[in-house]
């Protein structure tokens, strides 16, 4: 079965890539609805033809989004990094609110650091929205505003995870300058040949030595400190 947010996360790159078409072959039609729908609803051009997506990205302005992770069928959060970075890129106001993994926005933290605007906040929503246990949890954010059209520029810059990454990859490809980006090793067990694909759509980025690719441990949680 074709990897829903392996094609999610190219989703999004595509339409990062500025005035160009990109076609997304053996995409999974079903499983991409509820991405697709919000991206339509904000104003992305979408086609279906067979199992190959074509996504025009022509520059124009998209409608902040509103999103919330949820189970299958709902939003996946692990599509979420990867569209905050579009949500940089989109004027005005939007939002994410994480319902299914509580340490989620730890990449968000290396967005701000190339200049991304965001704010944390909890929701006013029942216990029951969440999907984790909230014993303890009682001081950390669960969702974002990230305000657009917001300017990247490069850093050096760290990821903890898969999906962060991926996100921080995308960034830097938007990103005035050079973004350094550490902890790609967890980019090769997510997403195969990511790279390279990448480079098939036209994207500047080399990796170095297997030895300096991962990035120092860290505390990713966003705790409110008062």
């Amino acid at each position: 079965m074709p990897d829903r947010i392996d094609a999610g996360t190219f989703l999004v790159a595509a339409l990062l890539a500025g005035d160009r078409t990109i076609q997304l072959h053996k995409t999974p039609r079903q499983h991409l609805e509820p991405l697709i729908g919000i991206l339509r609803e904000a104003g992305a051009e979408l086609e279906w033809r067979d199992q190959t997506l074509v996504v025009q990205s022509d520059g124009r302005r998209f409608a902040p989004l509103r999103v919330q992770s949820g189970p299958y069928p709902a939003f996946a959060t692990d599509w979420g990094p990867a569209l905050q970075v579009l949500m940089t890129q989109i004027a005005g106001v939007s939002t994410f609110h994480e319902t299914i993994f509580s340490e989620r926005f730890g990449h968000i933290t290396e967005l701000m650091r190339m200049g991304a605007h965001v704010e944390f906040f909890n929701p006013e929503v029942p216990p029951s929205t969440y999907h984790f246990k909230r014993s303890g949890d009682n001081n950390r954010f669960h969702a974002a505003c990230i305000e657009g059209e917001t300017p990247l520029h490069g850093e050096l810059v760290s990821a903890n995870d898969i999906r962060g990454a991926a996100a921080l990859t995308l960034a830097g490809l938007i990103a005035g300058g050079v973004t350094l980006l550490r902890g790609v090793n967890h980019i090769e067990r997510g997403h195969e040949s990511f790279v390279d694909r990448l480079r098939s759509l036209g994207a500047s980025l080399d990796l170095a030595p297997a030895k300096d690719r991962r990035a120092p441990k860290a505390d990713y949680g966003m705790k409110d400190e008062g």
